[in-house]
This record gives C-alpha cells, sequence and structure tokens, in this order.
C-alpha cells in the first residue's frame, strides 16, 4: 500500500542506518544500515551442541508454540516459573532476515549453562533454522527470518518468545522476548509523486513491470528507498530533469545571464553584450559539462562524491544562463537531474530502468545580436544496493543535456556532463546496461558482503566480499576501522582475530565513505566461542 510522508518515520530512519544494519533499531550498528545490505548465511556454520530442540524436532511442534496459549504457566522453570534470558538485538523490524537470515544472539545469567533451543511462541512465527542454533562462551546463536505480514500495520509490534531448555533441569522454561516492529509495504504503478512522500524504509517495495513511477522534489533532497526484505524494480524510475519541475537531488539552471546552480560544478553564464549574448556552459557531475560557444559560459566541473556519498554532493547541477543582449534576454539553462539511491537488505530484483538525465538548455532566440543560448543540465547520480540480486538486469541513463541551439558560433549553450552511477552487489558481473557509453570510467562498484557469508563465527571473522579491483575499502567492527582490503579479479577478504564473544556490526565502505550511511554496507555477525 501507499502511505503518507508521515506515516513512521521514526522507525524508517532508524532502519536506513539498516549501511544497513542487520537489527532493526541499533543505529550504532550502522543504518539498520538501510543501506548495509543484510546477505545473511542459512547455515549459520558450526553447531556446537546438539540442540536440535525439544521433543518436537526445534520448532513446530505442539500448539503452545504455534501461536497458541504461551507456556508462561507451564512446568516450573527456576524459581518456580519462566525465567527470562537477555536476546540481542531486542527488536528486529518486519522483513529482516526474509529471505536472508539474521543472527540473534541469547546470553546473560538467565541462560543455562547446557541450554536446549525448544522453539518459539506468539502470534508472528520467525523463520528459524534449528540448525544454526551455536552454543558458546555463555551464549546461544542462531539465524531468524522476520516474514512479511500483511496483519502487522506501520509502527504495531509482536512480541516473539524463543523457549530455551536446560539439559540439565527438564523443569525449566527460559524465554528471550524479541520485538518484531511493523513497517509499510510500497507498492507503485504508473504515477507521479513526490520524494517526500515515498522517501523512508520499507518491508517490500515494488515497482509493476510497466509502471513509469516519475518523481518530483525539492532541489535538495534525493530519492531515498529502503527495503528489508526486498525491492523487485521491475518498471521504471523517472528523475530526469524537466522544465519548471524540481527533481530530488537536482539543481537548477541559470537564468539570463546567471550560473547554474550547484556551486562549482553549475554551468557558468554567457557573456552578455549589447551586440549579442554568448551561450552557457553545461552543468557537470561525473563529467564536466562542456563550455558555452565563445568559452565564456565555462562548463561545470564534476562534483566532489566520486562515490554517490553522501548522495548530497552527487547533484545534478544546473546549465549557465545565456548572456543577454540589448535585444533579448539570455536563455535559461536546462535543470539537473535528480539523485536516486535504491537499497534491498534482502534480494534486489533488477528488470526495469532508472533515468536520471538532464534537461536541455533553451535555444537562442534572435539570431546573432540576440541573448545566447543556455547549457545543458547534467545527468544525475543513481546507487543501487542489494544483498542478493535476481533479475535480467537493468538499464541506468545518467545522460547529459544538449546545450541549447544558437545562430552564430558563440551563442550555443555547452552540453550538460554525464551523471554517476555505483552498484553495490555481491555478483562481480551483473547485468546491467549504463548509459551513456562514454565516461563509463565514472561508474563505481562499492563493496558488498558475498551473499553467503556466514553470520555466525568463531573468534577469527573471516569475511568475503565483491567489489572494484585496485580499490581500497576501508572496514570497521562495532565503528572501529582496523584496515582496508583490496579485491583482486573483483573478490576480496578481511579477516579480524581476537573478537570477543556477542553480536558484533562488521561494516565496509567505499574509500571515505564509512561515516555515511550512503558509503557503507553493514552486516551482524555472532561470535561465539
Amino acid at each position: 500500500m501507499l502511505v503518507d510522508g508521515d506515516r513512521f518515520r521514526a522507525d524508517g530512519e532508524g532502519a536506513r542506518d539498516a549501511g544497513l544494519e542487520d537489527a532493526g533499531g541499533r543505529r550504532d550498528a550502522g543504518r539498520a544500515d538501510a543501506g548495509s545490505v543484510d546477505a545473511g548465511d542459512r547455515d549459520g556454520g558450526p553447531v556446537d551442541g546438539g540442540t536440535d530442540g525439544g521433543p518436537d524436532g526445534g520448532l513446530d511442534g505442539g500448539p503452545d508454540r504455534d501461536g497458541g496459549p504461551p507456556r508462561d504457566g507451564g512446568p516450573p522453570g527456576r524459581d518456580g516459573g519462566v525465567t527470562e534470558i537477555e536476546v540481542a538485538p531486542a527488536m528486529l523490524l518486519e522483513g529482516m532476515g526474509s529471505p536472508l537470515r539474521v543472527p540473534i544472539v541469547l546470553s546473560g545469567p538467565g541462560l543455562p549453562a547446557m541450554p536446549t533451543f525448544l522453539g518459539q511462541n506468539g502470534p508472528l512465527r520467525l523463520d528459524i533454522d534449528p540448525a544454526s542454533v551455536t552454543i558458546g562462551g555463555g551464549m546461544l546463536a542462531l539465524l531468524v527470518g522476520v516474514p512479511v505480514d500483511g496483519t502487522l500495520g506501520p509502527g504495531d509490534t509482536r512480541e516473539v518468545r524463543i523457549e530455551i531448555g536446560d539439559e540439565a533441569d527438564p523443569t525449566f522454561l527460559g524465554v528471550a522476548r524479541l520485538e518484531i516492529r511493523g513497517l509499510a509495504e510500497l507498492a507503485l504503478a504508473t504515477q507521479t509523486e513526490t520524494a517526500a512522500n515515498l522517501n523512508g524504509t520499507y518491508s517490500q517495495i515494488t515497482i509493476a513491470s510497466g509502471a513509469v513511477v516519475t518523481v518530483e522534489g525539492v532541489a535538495s533532497a534525493p530519492l531515498e528507498l529502503v527495503a528489508t526484505a526486498g525491492v523487485d524494480l521491475a518498471g521504471t524510475i523517472v528523475v530526469d530533469a524537466a522544465a519548471g519541475v524540481g527533481r530530488p537531488g537536482g539543481c537548477a539552471g541559470g537564468a539570463s545571464a546567471s550560473d547554474g546552480d550547484c556551486g562549482a560544478s553549475g554551468g557558468g553564464r554567457g557573456d552578455s553584450s549589447a551586440t549579442g549574448g554568448a551561450g552557457g556552459g553545461g552543468g557537470g557531475n561525473g563529467l564536466p559539462g562542456a563550455p558555452g560557444g565563445d568559452g565564456s559560459g565555462t562548463a561545470g566541473a564534476p562534483t566532489a562524491s566520486p562515490w554517490i556519498a553522501p548522495l548530497a554532493m552527487a547533484r545534478g547541477s544546473g546549465g549557465g544562463g545565456g548572456g543577454a543582449s540589448t535585444l533579448g534576454m539570455g536563455r535559461r539553462g536546462g535543470n539537473g537531474a535528480g539523485v536516486v539511491s535504491v537499497t534491498s537488505l534482502g534480494t534486489l530484483t533488477l528488470s526495469g530502468s532508472v533515468l536520471a538525465r538532464g534537461e536541455d538548455g533553451v535555444d537562442a532566440t534572435g539570431g546573432c545580436t540576440g541573448g545566447g543560448a543556455g547549457g545543458g543540465g547534467s545527468g544525475g547520480s543513481v546507487l543501487l544496493r542489494g544483498r542478493a540480486l535476481a533479475g535480467g538486469g537493468a538499464t541506468m541513463d545518467v545522460g547529459g543535456g544538449a546545450g541549447g541551439s544558437g545562430a552564430c558560433s558563440y551563442t550555443p549553450g555547452g552540453v550538460g556532463g554525464r551523471g554517476r552511477t555505483r552498484i553495490d552487489l555481491p555478483v562481480a558481473s551483473p547485468t546491467l546496461t549504463i548509459l551513456p557509453a562514454e565516461g563509463a570510467q565514472h561508474d563505481r562498484r562499492g563493496p558488498m558482503f558475498e551473499t553467503d557469508v556466514a553470520r555466525i563465527q568463531g573468534t577469527t571473522v573471516t569475511v568475503r566480499f565483491v567489489g572494484e579491483n585496485s580499490v581500497d575499502y576501508p572496514y570497521a567492527i562495532d565503528g572501529t576501522s582496523p584496515g582496508t582490503a583490496r579485491p583482486s579479479n573483483g573478490v576480496g577478504a578481511f579477516a579480524l582475530a581476537g573478537v570477543s564473544a556477542g553480536l558484533h556490526s562488521v561494516c565496509i565502505a567505499v574509500p571515505g565513505g564509512l561515516q555515511d550511511v550512503e558509503g557503507r554496507n553493514c552486516i551482524d555477525i555472532a561470535v561465539i566461542p
């Protein structure tokens, strides 16, 4: 369903640090790091204890574990009742770990020395892998997935009780209480929306095949979409620049004899003259724009963010306005295209397109003695991230706008520069078409954890990721950055020795990007000695 921009803003913001983070409310772990992307491990690594669960096989047994009456009144546990057990994280967002499971860790004084996983209880059923149960160091870890549940509204909560027994005490019953918080689902058909109404974190996002979603918005606010379970991009997202319409993250073209917006990346204004105005320069982004007809309309410089991090530094820049003359005003420069970020913590299914093309500058009028033409706006920026990849591929077009035509050699506007793209995906050679082909050296690959990275490990954490060759990507654990890793043949790895037991956030980022949610991708890893 489509909901208002005010829907669950606080929850959505917490999850977007989902660089994307696995744990819904752990902002210190990197965006639910909705931007680290979560590539879970279904096998969960070795099982240290023979804990397949209770007599029902550990998961789907008697009625008390299928959403029936709570077992709080069942067999007495320690101190004659149910023993509370600590769990980290204490809250997960709807869709987290679906289909790529995420780790949770049970610990604390309530956990017995020889715990057994019995199952779960509550109105919502998690996808739990009993084979992933790992015990050690006074902790129990397992892999879970939160399903997308149509009965769970945005901001609603449900409690799931993870039930634990004790091999040494058949009367013991321990419970770890895990809160599940609901998110909206987003399904888009052909429509025009504002970025403010769409931005946020959802359980899943679907843009149907054949749908064209045109997004408008103020210049400083990029389009940022995050889904915990998955994104199906079968249709088209359009943030092409257009006359008089703000695009999310785009900068305006210059008016008569005025520079294009976006600072040094905006195209320069053409010279004004009594005998005829010169053309404005094209805006810059991934590539610089071209100068206007006589060169006075200077070319916009490339933007300062080759990795599209932060998003606000990768805006489509406006073309410069044409110079004026006594016989006419200069013509308007083209607007710069918008900025789009689409992130899936689960599977990113690509079969559609994202269009972020700059607007053409306006043609000169009045012949050689009239006002000069406007420069073209630059292409925008597109960032796509997913922890797993499906679909036949996608097209991204970040072409710059043409300069306005002029009657004389000095009156045309300059062409807008090509925009930027970045993909963070767990495959070395995804099927993507990126246009225009010129300037492809500015298309970047950010680092993404391999889909099958182990989510439960021992005290030496080893992580493999996919990225761009010859780039040193910084990595961090719990916010501390111990080094960098460089891929070879598209795949890199790093190891962290001596990591303490418990749940840890492990992040890898583009150069200089650990501080930006758009720059880093994070996963939670349970360390069980």
